[in-house]
């Protein structure tokens, strides 16, 4: 990704959208508001992929979306023989794998998005994050 302070740069410029976005758009309308409309659109798809790859840039480029309550799950990424696996203990049974770390966590970020609208739509309770890591050394 860069430097430390690239990173650190990076983490301060968040960008917020608010939701809902505009009904339709009108020709009064600037370029930011055109954008934060279709944006909205994009995230609010049916379509699970499209929603997963929005969700991806979002992550990427450090967009969050106002009005809509986020969850940060914890992920452990393990190496294995000739890949990485990642998983979420507070979502048992959800897991991906990739060939390199950062494919493994792309996979399981879309993952656990597709496993928490198949619980939305099923109308079950989603998952609290409730787990932590913690560093010790001995």
């Amino acid at each position: 990704m860069g430097s430390a302070m690239e990173y650190q740069k990076l983490m301060m410029e968040i960008v917020y959208i608010n939701m809902p976005g505009p009904e339709e758009p009108t020709s009064v309308m600037t370029g930011g508001e055109l954008l934060h409309g279709f944006l909205v659109d994009l995230y609010q798809s049916a379509n699970p992929e499209v929603r997963n790859y929005i969700s991806f840039l979002c992550n990427k480029w450090n967009i969050h979306y106002r009005g809509e309550p986020r969850l940060r799950y914890l992920v452990i990424v393990e190496k294995a023989d000739g890949n990485y696996s990642a998983y979420s203990p507070d979502i048992p049974g959800c897991i991906a794998t990739g060939t390199t770390r950062d494919e493994a966590e792309k996979n399981i970020r879309e993952a656990i998005s597709f496993h928490i609208e198949g619980l939305k739509e099923d109308d079950l309770p989603v998952p609290e994050p409730s787990s932590f890591t913690e560093y010790i050394e001995v």
